[in-house]
């Protein structure tokens, strides 16, 4: 990178603002995606994800039959809130420019990209829970092979 780059116009490029507009369709696709891998079973899941926005805030959410948890991701002044199904506080991301010029997510130390800051808020909603919602019912879910 040469010094010429305009660091202070890309770094107002890349504000909290814009990377959750940008997090809106992501999030979406994954949800769908996470849906689409359980719809080759003969058998419907006892489960279903969904998302949702509302106001400055996006939800995903898993339901089922005595199941709810979800995750939720908030736009603040200068950070992107991430809570869990209680409301309470899994982490915050901030918008900042890497030393490569690129706009990522820094949450405590960590410069994530988008992807890695969905994988981190929402991998244990789409692939542990689920499992343990499974082996908890395991009896009334018998039927159930994903």
């Amino acid at each position: 990178m040469d010094n010429k780059f305009d660091w202070v116009g890309e770094r107002s490029k890349c504000s909290v603002a814009s990377i959750f507009e940008n997090l809106k369709t992501q999030i979406e696709g994954d949800v769908k995606r996470r849906n689409a891998l359980h719809g080759t079973s003969e058998t419907p899941p006892p489960y279903q994800f969904h998302f949702g926005i509302e106001n400055d805030t996006i939800s995903v959410r898993l339901e089922g039959s005595n199941l709810l948890q979800s995750v939720s991701f908030r736009l603040r002044r200068n950070t992107i809130e991430v809570l869990d199904h209680e409301r309470k506080p899994m982490f915050t991301g901030t918008a900042t420019l890497n030393n490569d010029g690129e706009c990522r997510i820094k949450v405590n130390a960590e410069e994530l990209t988008s992807w890695q800051f969905r994988k981190k808020a929402l991998e244990y909603l789409f692939f542990v829970a689920p499992d343990e919602y499974i082996a908890a019912n395991n009896e009334r879910f018998a039927f159930y092979k994903p």
